[in-house]
């Protein structure tokens, strides 16, 4: 998943991919904890996969219990947040609007600077 996130940085989506194949037997486990779904999802994105990348985060986003309870897991903010660029990359902007507007009301407490939530509060406007 370092790996992954490695090559993401390097803006190499196809590395990225292709360094979590072989963590797709374990990723459900305990210490996997949904880690390497979260960056495949970001980087079937980044590789302009958009339709794949929903497909992906959405199955994560829907571990919701899993993610809001785990202690090894991505937080279901970042993994929504996420969920909604790739499905307004893929043309859906009614969920995009919906998951974004879950996103920003997750967060209504979250300090004002936070860039994931200008982020998301930006994405979300832009879709009106």
């Amino acid at each position: 998943t370092v790996r992954a996130l490695n090559a993401l940085t390097r803006r190499d989506p196809a590395a990225a991919i292709a360094a979590l194949q072989r963590l797709a037997p374990y990723e459900a486990g305990l210490y996997a904890g949904f880690w390497p779904a979260y960056v495949r999802g970001r980087a079937l994105l980044a590789a302009g996969r958009a339709a794949e990348a929903v497909v992906e985060l959405a199955a994560l986003a829907s571990h919701r219990g899993q993610l809001l309870m785990g202690t090894f897991t991505p937080p279901l903010p970042l993994v929504e947040l996420e969920l909604a660029a790739a499905q307004t990359a893929a043309g859906d902007t009614t969920a995009a609007r919906a998951t974004y507007e879950r996103v920003l009301a997750t967060w209504t407490t979250a300090a004002a600077d936070l860039p994931q939530l200008a982020r998301a509060r930006a994405a979300s406007q832009r879709l009106r």
